[in-house]
């Protein structure tokens, strides 16, 4: 079974074949009919935040997935055992590469094929080595370089695209890190860095350093620390939109309710954006800045999270809805629990025996492209036990005004 699916994955790779996205029996704007739920307060310090009144929402619509989205494709891994990749946890895309992490598989690179090519480090205490995973991933083709920030580092890992270590980046902070995020600015040679899991007041939310280590400005955590806390703040899933944002999400903590922050380097601060009054407040949420919408995702942690909830406000008409999210160009199916979206890119994976579990009860393969329907079909008539994964990944719509195009298999 594993030779015969092998031979049939090396024909299933992604090609640049755009297909319009023929799926819609949805309206264009799917929350113009939601109510308003948000309004602009304006603090004491003269910044505009968006304040989300969860009492007023009513219905829970299905929200196509394809109005998020510019780009959407599906990318089959590799098969061969060393390929092997389980649920990711942080991922990275660019024109040509993904690299994907999860906690059982380590970090590994692929084609944007999904051909298995290399491991990147591994979990350890050597000098080239993360101490858990990944909490944040870029691929740079143009310097043939990957970066790579994890919890309990004192530095940015820098790979080449064939696994080799290269320079690494020294952190500007005195102790090591936890839960970083980072953007770079190649033009300035800047690193803007977001860390969580803040248990103190004193430890620094958000600071800009060079790639030498030197610190070129910083802010503190103050209100954002749970004192004593480890783990109970963490950083979500931040940098969608050309803004700074730093989104912070809150495990455990009772009777917490916080915002969505921007960093403004002109004034060295970071600013409230967007918040919400949980009138029942969960013990996690996170509120993600996307392009076009405001997403407060919500859940009860006892061991594993339950009871997903999501909230979708368009940032125009402060319109929102509690939404279950449909990948309408799958015949509709419906969407993880949990999403996850990364520098403007959402990417999920998904083992092929899932796909075709969520399939069920949606429409037919026939309104899929016509290699895509191969694909399904076959797996659906194949044993699934012995294939990796299935990447489902969607680049962010910067307006809505935006076509989406669905990418064929090939």
């Amino acid at each position: 079974m594993r030779l015969t699916f092998s031979l049939f994955a090396q024909a299933i790779i992604i090609c640049s074949i755009y297909i319009s996205c023929k799926n819609n029996d949805y309206p264009r704007y799917i929350l113009d009919t939601a109510p308003v739920i948000a309004r602009p307060v304006t603090n004491m310090y003269g910044d505009t935040i968006i304040v989300c009144n969860i009492g007023l929402l009513k219905d829970t619509i299905d929200f196509p997935m394809s109005l998020l989205f510019s780009e959407f494709e599906m990318v089959k891994l590799d098969d061969r055992d060393e390929a092997i990749m389980d649920l990711i946890y942080t991922s990275a895309v660019s024109e040509n590469y993904l690299v994907l992490n999860s906690y059982n598989n380590g970090i590994k690179l692929y084609s944007r094929q999904g051909e298995y090519i290399t491991d990147i480090s591994r979990r350890g205490n050597g000098p080239d080595e993360y101490r858990i995973g990944a909490d944040n991933m870029v691929i740079d083709e143009s310097e043939n370089c990957i970066y790579i920030s994890g919890s309990y580092l004192n530095k940015i890992l820098v790979f080449d695209l064939k696994g080799n270590p290269l320079q690494h980046i020294p952190l500007a902070i005195e102790k090591y890190a936890r839960t970083i995020r980072f953007r770079i600015d190649k033009g300035k040679q800047l690193f803007y860095m977001a860390q969580g899991s803040l248990s103190s007041e004193n430890d620094l939310a958000y600071w800009i350093q060079d790639k030498d280590g030197n610190m070129i400005n910083q802010v503190s955590a103050g209100h954002l620390a749970v004192e004593g806390a480890d783990f109970s703040n963490r950083l979500g899933e931040i940098m969608n939109t050309t803004a700074l944002d730093y989104a912070i999400g809150y495990w455990w903590v009772e009777d917490r309710i916080d915002s969505l922050y921007q960093y403004d380097p002109s004034k060295n601060r970071i600013i409230p954006v967007f918040t919400a009054n949980l009138t029942s407040i969960p013990t996690y949420h996170m509120y993600i800045d996307l392009p076009c919408h405001f997403l407060i995702q919500m859940g009860d942690y006892g061991g594993v999270l339950t009871n997903y909830k999501h909230i979708l406000i368009d940032k125009q008409t402060l319109k929102g809805s509690y939404v279950r999210f449909k990948y309408d160009m799958l015949g509709n199916m419906g969407g993880q629990d949990w999403l996850s979206f990364r520098h403007g890119v959402f990417i999920n994976s998904i083992a092929p025996y899932e796909l075709l579990n969520k399939w069920q009860g949606s429409e037919g393969f026939s309104e899929l492209p016509p290699n895509m329907e191969k694909f399904m079909k076959y797996i659906q008539t194949h044993d699934t036990e012995d294939m990796n994964n299935v990447v489902l990944i969607g680049k962010l719509k910067q307006n809505l005004d935006e076509e989406f195009v669905l990418h064929d298999m090939n």
